[in-house]
């Protein structure tokens, strides 16, 4: 899809819905633009679209767990140290049995439905 202004690139951001995790695809006219527009609106800015990201690839279901960078972008641009204390609390749950830090999707969902 292309756009009608050839200055303009697509960016990709995610942000939470009635608690669910969605994604969503906008325009802007440089990385500033788009960081400011994501502030702005609430959303973790995640990167600038290329055409092979933005194709489908058959399995478009957001991942079961997060990294610490993407959980921190989710929830709204918290520190990592505030991640961990809510690991260490057990406000959020990790995967087990794995050497890096994924923060469950479930959880992060659980979390911010009760913050609201």
């Amino acid at each position: 899809m292309t756009t009608d202004n050839p200055l303009l690139r697509r960016y990709r951001a995610i942000y939470l819905a009635e608690s669910c995790i969605r994604n969503v695809t906008f325009e802007a006219l440089c990385l500033d633009e788009a960081k400011r527009l994501a502030a702005g609106w609430g959303f973790g800015l995640e990167g600038e679209v290329t055409e092979e990201s933005h194709r489908p690839k058959g399995n478009t279901v957001a991942p079961e767990a997060f990294d610490v960078a993407s959980a921190c972008r989710i929830m709204g641009d918290i520190s990592r140290t505030t991640l961990y204390r809510l690991l260490l609390r057990g406000k959020l749950e990790r995967l087990p049995a794995t050497r890096k830090v994924l923060v469950t999707r479930r959880s992060i969902e659980r979390f911010c439905s009760q913050a609201a």
